[in-house]
């Protein structure tokens, strides 16, 4: 309710005008000398003032008509609520008296019983309605009635359908006054039921599965905000249930305006004097009409693309029906067609028309207007404060002169991101710049840096080991040139590393990489109790690689070490001896080896990734001609996919990763002896980046019916010679740096006389927050494991290395 002053209006002061000078009158003052003129009610106004806006000046002859036309924009210029101007005659002329009643200053806009919503969301409606209510200016009572509504809008938008709000004008002196907003928000009203009439040819399960952002309250659609009933994404809703009907063909669908009624939450007409929660029922009217089936598609006014196109780039619909999505998949592929072809303006409409003398029988006929077609002209980059330019222009799939190409376009951009140490911006990535003229387009590509230095931490605590952490740096970006070099210190429960490296990606600005890497690595961890593994190597590694088409890379690896490899146990095996006796076996020896690499990842994040396919083949021959003391073949293969699942509200990614591998030793010794493989090459699983939950390489060959462990001729757990994994990942992206993943990890080893079976997998399920922190590089990763199918009643030597709490930091895979 808006209360108001009494005040009169435009129309008020033009019949009083009128009044005074009627037409009798204003012939006998038309033409006359103004001998004065007299105000009232002036405050804040001048006389001199008004008279110029008016026009006014004594000594002239008085103008009706131009007298009229200056009111009308002194009116528009809304510093008065109303004017009345009189003519008194006089000697040698006319008397103007002219009474004006000013519009006061708007002082301050006080709320009374804000709390709901805050003072913040009602500027901000303010601003984005441009409502003309600001303190310090005239007030406008108009303006006030659409602050009014504004407000209600935003408690409905909240879920508060009747809250009430009075706006209440204050004076305070003559020329300022004060507006008093009173608001009576009541309690939130949810959804309680959603209901459709009309509908037969879906259900109202279906139609109810089909509304994203109208839903009945519970707790998911709680958490999710998808319970208040919301007019402009009700609207929304609408068109995804209305879309569901084309698409199987009903073009003449309509909904109506959804009905509205009160109810309690036990779905109960509300009795007020009972009380108790109120709910909506939001009934939804649904026009059917009839399915078509499709005639023909027809292309008008294309030149450039053929008309046979059109048979390959739409489906035939199942049924003949006219399916809406089907038409709208085509067009989608002759869009990118004429994109990709550097025809950026082309534009197509589409008509649907009923076929002559055919019941229920539809022609679509698209008619496309080509326009030009553009080059790429300059292509800049915008906050690259370290990177040079040459280090991402050498990532683009799209060049200065060539045709645009909207596809290559968005592959250079993906392509820049994968780099990870310049981040394009997310809602604008790139500006283009058209010219008309010379039909060219200007591309700046924008972003920023990103932490081009990784510091990454581990950490965690167990029985067994205490409490263990470990440390890397690298930078990725160096000099600026895009190189990587980085020193890793690791000191952990089972790694101690140092390695040196040093990394080009693109040698002599071509597709082609170099790397070397001298490295010092310890490996120490415990199989069971009192068994003792430990692996010293030294050496280095020569790469080089060669990237070809888009996401595809090939590599060479040469690895030159010296390895010190010794494992240890204590026995109980005399009497005579009560604290047992230690077994130790030491090996040294050397490797060279070769491991081709063939790559292929279209992934758009290293560490974070929402959608994309990585598919990693490689095959590591140590020995024969290279020399060296281990002879073996190691082949590898690793399969990822990831994708979106949900895209509206909350946003969540799956992934699955399959990593397959094998290792097999080949010729004989200087005693004519096949050759076998060194304990510490054989395959094992277990880990963060494995099988979570398990300790590092802690799943090793057991009796898949007993899982008893199979043991070497020393009684050591052996490794083996065949490995199976799988991970699947279910990703809530939460808000900011957080990430939820359910995840199930499933994969086992397996012996030398034994098969890779499915049902032999060992499988982990349970729940990590990730959280991404720049500095780290990686994120940090705090995992809850839980066995699935643990194995009962082993003996304590045979006992897993299970635990349930992990902390690390890094990706699974």
């Amino acid at each position: 309710m808006l209360s108001k002053p009494t005040s009169r209006s435009l129309a008020t002061w033009c019949l009083a005008l009128l009044g005074a000078l009627a037409p009798a009158a204003a012939q006998e003052f038309a033409g006359q000398t103004i001998q004065e003129i007299e105000y009232h009610g002036l405050e804040t106004l001048a006389e001199d003032s008004m008279s110029y806006y008016l026009g006014l000046e004594v000594g002239q002859p008085l103008d009706p008509a131009a007298l009229d036309a200056r009111i009308l924009e002194f009116w528009e210029r809304e510093l008065i609520e109303d004017i009345e101007v009189r003519g008194v005659p006089v000697e040698g002329g006319v008397k103007l008296v002219i009474a004006v009643e000013e519009r006061p200053l708007l002082r301050s806009i006080d709320y009374q019983g804000l709390d709901k919503i805050r003072r913040a969301d009602i500027a901000d409606q303010i601003d984005r309605e441009r409502i003309e209510v600001y303190e310090g200016s005239p007030l406008k009572l108009g303006e006030l009635v659409r602050l009014q509504k504004a407000i209600e809008a935003l408690y409905e938008e909240k879920g508060f359908r009747f809250a009430e709000i009075r706006v209440e004008v204050e004076e305070i002196s003559p020329t300022e006054s004060r507006v008093i907003v009173t608001l009576d928000e009541g309690n939130k009203v949810k959804i309680g039921q959603v209901q459709f009439e009309g509908n037969e040819v879906f259900g109202a399960g279906r139609l109810r599965g089909t509304l994203e952002k109208t839903k009945k309250s519970n707790l998911i659609t709680r958490i999710r905000k998808r319970d208040i009933y919301n007019p402009a994404t009700v609207e929304e809703d609408l068109e995804t249930l209305r879309k569901l009907y084309r698409d199987f063909g009903y073009k003449d669908v309509q909904t109506g305006d959804p009905v509205i009624e009160v109810i309690t939450k036990g779905g109960e007409e509300p009795d007020e004097e009972a009380g108790g929660k109120r709910r909506l029922r939001v009934i939804i009217p649904i026009e059917e009409g009839a399915r078509w089936r499709l005639g023909e598609i027809r292309l008008e006014g294309n030149e450039v693309l053929l008309d046979s196109v059109v048979d390959r780039v739409f489906e035939e619909p199942k049924g003949g029906w006219l399916r809406e999505d089907v038409i709208d998949e085509g067009m989608e592929k002759i869009d990118e067609f004429y994109k990709n072809s550097g025809y950026i303006f082309a534009q197509m409409k589409r008509e649907i028309v009923a076929r002559e003398g055919e019941e229920l029988v539809a022609d679509v006929v698209i008619t496309v207007d080509e326009n030009d077609q553009f080059r790429v002209g300059r292509i800049e980059f915008e906050g690259n404060t370290r990177t040079r330019d040459r280090v991402l222009r050498r990532e683009l799939r799209i060049q200065e002169g060539m045709v645009f190409n909207a596809a290559a376009l968005r592959n250079s951009l993906l392509k820049i991101n994968q780099l990870e140490f310049f981040k394009l911006n997310e809602d604008e990535p790139v500006d283009l710049e058209y010219h008309q003229e010379e039909k060219k387009v200007d591309l700046v590509l924008k972003g920023e840096e990103a932490e081009r230095t990784e510091l990454q931490f581990g950490g965690g605590f167990s029985e067994l080991d205490g409490f263990f952490g470990q440390f890397a740096i690298q930078t990725r970006n160096f000099l600026g040139r895009g190189e990587t070099f980085g020193v890793s210190v690791q000191r952990g429960r089972f790694r101690n590393l140092f390695d040196l490296s040093y990394f080009v990606p693109w040698l002599r600005d071509r597709p082609q990489s170099v790397g070397i890497q001298i490295f010092d690595r310890d490996l120490d961890f415990d199989l069971i109790a009192d068994q003792r593994f430990l692996r010293k190597e030294r050496g280095a590694v020569l790469t080089w690689g060669r990237s070809f088409r888009l996401f595809e890379s090939f590599s060479m690896a040469y690895t030159n070490s010296e390895f010190e490899d010794f494992r240890s146990q204590l026995l109980f095996i005399d009497p005579t001896m009560p604290d047992g006796t230690r077994f130790e076996q030491e090996f040294i020896f050397r490797k060279s080896s070769l491991t081709a690499t063939y790559r292929y990842d279209s992934h758009d994040s290293r560490l974070e990734p929402t959608r994309g396919k990585r598919a990693v083949l490689s095959t590591e021959y140590a020995g024969g001609p290279l020399a060296g003391e281990e002879y073996f073949v190691r082949p590898r293969l690793q399969l990822t996919y990831t994708r979106p699942l949900l895209r509206r509200g909350l946003q969540t990614v799956g992934r699955v990763n399959l990593e397959a591998a094998y290792i097999e030793p080949f010729g004989t010794d200087e005693l004519g002896a096949p050759r076998e493989l060194f304990f510490n090459d054989r395959l094992f699983l277990g880990g963060e980046t494995s099988i979570r939950g398990y300790r590092y390489r802690s799943i090793w060959v057991r009796d898949p019916d007993t899982g008893e462990v199979i043991r070497d001729e020393n009684q050591f757990p052996q490794g083996g010679t065949k490995s199976f994994l799988l991970n699947f990942e279910h990703h809530f992206v939460v808000s900011g740096p957080f990430r939820i993943v359910a995840f199930a990890d499933g994969g086992n080893i397996f012996g030398d006389d034994q098969n890779v079976s499915l049902e032999d997998l060992r499988w982990v399920a349970g729940l990590e927050l990730r959280i991404n922190v720049p500095l780290f590089g990686a994120p940090l990763r705090f995992i809850w494991a839980n066995q699935l199918n643990a194995f009962d009643d082993l003996r304590p030597i045979d006992q897993e290395n299970f635990e349930s709490f992990d902390f690390s930091i890094g990706v699974s895979f």
